[in-house]
């Protein structure tokens, strides 16, 4: 059988640091999940401050936990002119 996991992507913002790399992100649409850092975000200890923008992928089955897969960070909202910042490409 093969594997095919659906995720769903958002943007947010990081309004508070919690232990062991996760972080509470407020989502545009205004909820509030935790995120955790993953992949290349971990390995290469690349850091999110509080503001930052950052895109989380979370699962359709556990709407309240999402990871941080690629460094798309932000200081501003996108709404204020300012674009996402990719520094680096998603591997698959």
């Amino acid at each position: 059988m093969s594997k095919i996991e659906e995720v769903i992507q958002a943007g947010g913002t990081v309004i508070e640091a919690l232990p062991a790399t996760q972080f509470r992100v407020e989502l545009e649409s205004g909820h509030k999940i935790i995120a955790y850092l993953c992949s290349k975000m971990r390995r290469f200890y690349i850091r999110v401050l509080l503001g930052d923008w950052v895109t989380v992928e979370m699962s359709p089955y556990d709407l309240e936990k999402a990871g941080l897969p690629i460094d798309t960070r932000c200081n501003l909202n996108p709404d204020h002119g300012i674009s996402t910042v990719t520094l680096y490409e998603w591997i698959s």
